[in-house]
Protein backbone atom coordinates (compact mmCIF):
# COMPACT_ATOMS: atom_id res chain seq x y z
CA UNK A 1 0.00 0.00 0.00
CA UNK A 2 1.80 3.58 -1.28
CA UNK A 3 0.99 6.45 1.41
CA UNK A 4 0.42 9.78 -0.18
CA UNK A 5 1.81 12.93 1.11
CA UNK A 6 5.21 14.85 2.15
CA UNK A 7 8.28 13.30 4.00
CA UNK A 8 9.62 16.07 6.53
CA UNK A 9 12.52 16.49 4.86
CA UNK A 10 10.53 17.74 1.98
CA UNK A 11 8.62 20.21 4.09
CA UNK A 12 11.93 21.37 5.42
CA UNK A 13 13.42 21.97 1.92
CA UNK A 14 10.23 23.72 0.99
CA UNK A 15 10.40 26.11 3.93
CA UNK A 16 14.39 27.28 3.06
CA UNK A 17 13.37 27.85 -0.55
CA UNK A 18 10.68 30.04 1.05
CA UNK A 19 12.98 31.53 3.59
CA UNK A 20 15.37 32.30 1.11
CA UNK A 21 13.29 33.68 -1.07
CA UNK A 22 11.23 35.82 1.78
CA UNK A 23 15.18 36.99 2.53
CA UNK A 24 15.43 38.85 -0.23
CA UNK A 25 11.98 39.87 -1.64
CA UNK A 26 11.31 41.97 1.94
CA UNK A 27 14.11 44.14 2.16
CA UNK A 28 13.66 45.35 -1.67
CA UNK A 29 9.93 45.82 -0.98
CA UNK A 30 10.68 47.79 1.93
CA UNK A 31 13.53 49.87 0.09
CA UNK A 32 10.62 50.37 -3.06
CA UNK A 33 8.34 51.46 -0.55
CA UNK A 34 10.77 54.69 0.74
CA UNK A 35 11.25 55.37 -3.07
CA UNK A 36 7.64 55.60 -3.66
CA UNK A 37 7.29 57.95 -0.28
CA UNK A 38 9.81 59.73 -1.63
CA UNK A 39 8.39 60.66 -5.01
CA UNK A 40 6.34 62.75 -2.97
CA UNK A 41 8.52 65.28 -2.23
CA UNK A 42 10.17 65.47 -5.53
CA UNK A 43 6.68 65.58 -7.72
CA UNK A 44 5.71 68.73 -4.16
CA UNK A 45 8.93 70.13 -5.52
CA UNK A 46 8.28 70.87 -8.92
CA UNK A 47 5.48 71.74 -8.47
CA UNK A 48 6.43 73.89 -5.96
CA UNK A 49 8.98 75.51 -8.75
CA UNK A 50 6.53 76.02 -11.19
CA UNK A 51 4.10 78.08 -8.83
CA UNK A 52 7.36 80.29 -8.40
CA UNK A 53 8.74 80.72 -12.04
CA UNK A 54 3.89 81.49 -12.51
CA UNK A 55 4.34 84.47 -9.86
CA UNK A 56 7.63 85.61 -11.16
CA UNK A 57 6.32 85.75 -14.42
CA UNK A 58 3.15 87.60 -13.16
CA UNK A 59 4.68 89.98 -10.62
CA UNK A 60 8.84 89.92 -11.01
CA UNK A 61 9.29 88.82 -7.77
CA UNK A 62 9.72 85.54 -6.20
CA UNK A 63 7.82 84.09 -3.05
CA UNK A 64 9.58 82.94 0.35
CA UNK A 65 7.30 80.40 1.94
CA UNK A 66 7.39 79.51 5.99
CA UNK A 67 7.73 75.78 6.98
CA UNK A 68 4.69 73.75 6.10
CA UNK A 69 4.03 71.24 8.17
CA UNK A 70 4.85 72.57 11.12
CA UNK A 71 3.86 68.97 12.91
CA UNK A 72 6.11 66.61 13.77
CA UNK A 73 8.73 64.84 10.97
CA UNK A 74 8.01 61.01 10.59
CA UNK A 75 6.38 58.82 8.35
CA UNK A 76 2.59 59.86 9.61
CA UNK A 77 1.02 62.03 6.57
CA UNK A 78 -0.56 64.84 7.85
CA UNK A 79 -2.85 68.30 6.19
CA UNK A 80 -0.69 70.93 4.42
CA UNK A 81 -1.50 74.20 5.75
CA UNK A 82 -1.48 77.22 3.46
CA UNK A 83 -2.37 79.70 5.61
CA UNK A 84 1.01 79.64 6.63
CA UNK A 85 3.62 82.84 5.55
CA UNK A 86 3.64 82.93 1.79
CA UNK A 87 1.61 79.95 0.94
CA UNK A 88 -1.31 82.00 0.14
CA UNK A 89 0.30 84.46 -1.95
CA UNK A 90 2.23 81.42 -3.99
CA UNK A 91 -1.29 79.98 -4.57
CA UNK A 92 0.01 76.52 -4.17
CA UNK A 93 -0.42 73.30 -2.21
CA UNK A 94 -0.27 69.79 -2.27
CA UNK A 95 -2.67 67.14 -3.24
CA UNK A 96 -3.73 65.89 0.16
CA UNK A 97 -1.69 65.11 2.94
CA UNK A 98 2.24 65.15 2.86
CA UNK A 99 4.96 62.83 4.87
CA UNK A 100 7.37 66.11 4.48
CA UNK A 101 8.05 69.37 5.66
CA UNK A 102 7.92 72.05 3.02
CA UNK A 103 9.30 75.97 2.89
CA UNK A 104 10.66 78.51 0.04
CA UNK A 105 13.82 80.12 1.05
CA UNK A 106 14.37 83.48 -0.84
CA UNK A 107 18.27 84.73 -1.26
CA UNK A 108 18.98 87.86 -2.67
CA UNK A 109 22.30 89.47 -4.13
CA UNK A 110 23.41 92.11 -6.12
CA UNK A 111 22.37 91.12 -9.64
CA UNK A 112 18.71 90.27 -7.96
CA UNK A 113 16.97 86.98 -6.24
CA UNK A 114 16.08 83.26 -6.54
CA UNK A 115 14.15 81.02 -4.34
CA UNK A 116 15.01 77.39 -3.25
CA UNK A 117 12.14 75.32 -2.59
CA UNK A 118 13.15 72.16 -0.36
CA UNK A 119 11.34 69.05 1.20
CA UNK A 120 12.46 67.74 4.58
CA UNK A 121 11.92 64.16 4.95
CA UNK A 122 11.98 61.30 7.21
CA UNK A 123 10.51 58.30 5.24
CA UNK A 124 11.78 55.40 7.44
CA UNK A 125 11.46 57.18 10.52
CA UNK A 126 14.82 56.64 11.46
CA UNK A 127 15.04 60.57 12.76
CA UNK A 128 17.76 60.59 10.04
CA UNK A 129 16.22 63.52 8.01
CA UNK A 130 16.84 63.80 4.13
CA UNK A 131 16.57 67.41 2.48
CA UNK A 132 15.94 67.95 -1.46
CA UNK A 133 15.95 71.04 -3.10
CA UNK A 134 15.13 72.85 -6.48
CA UNK A 135 16.57 76.34 -7.14
CA UNK A 136 14.29 78.74 -8.83
CA UNK A 137 16.47 81.52 -10.53
CA UNK A 138 14.95 82.67 -13.62
CA UNK A 139 16.91 85.39 -14.62
CA UNK A 140 20.61 83.55 -13.64
CA UNK A 141 20.99 85.64 -10.96
CA UNK A 142 23.04 83.38 -8.90
CA UNK A 143 26.11 81.37 -9.64
CA UNK A 144 25.49 78.88 -7.32
CA UNK A 145 22.04 78.09 -8.41
CA UNK A 146 20.79 75.26 -10.71
CA UNK A 147 17.68 76.37 -12.27
CA UNK A 148 14.89 73.85 -11.96
CA UNK A 149 17.41 70.91 -11.38
CA UNK A 150 16.35 68.68 -8.16
CA UNK A 151 19.36 67.92 -5.55
CA UNK A 152 19.73 66.90 -2.16
CA UNK A 153 21.74 68.76 0.10
CA UNK A 154 25.33 68.25 1.21
CA UNK A 155 24.54 65.69 4.01
CA UNK A 156 21.76 63.72 2.15
CA UNK A 157 23.90 63.31 -0.64
CA UNK A 158 26.80 61.95 2.00
CA UNK A 159 25.01 59.72 3.55
CA UNK A 160 23.73 58.63 0.54
CA UNK A 161 20.04 58.62 1.46
CA UNK A 162 18.57 58.82 -2.02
Amino acid sequence: MSRKGFTLIELMIVVAIISLLASIAIPNFLHMQIRARRSEAFANLKGMAVAQISYYELYDSLVACSTSPTTPLDRTAYPFDNTLTGWSDLEWEPDGKVRCHYRAQLFTNSNGQWVRPAALCDMDNDNATATWYMDVDPEGTSGSAQHMVLRPNNATASQNRY
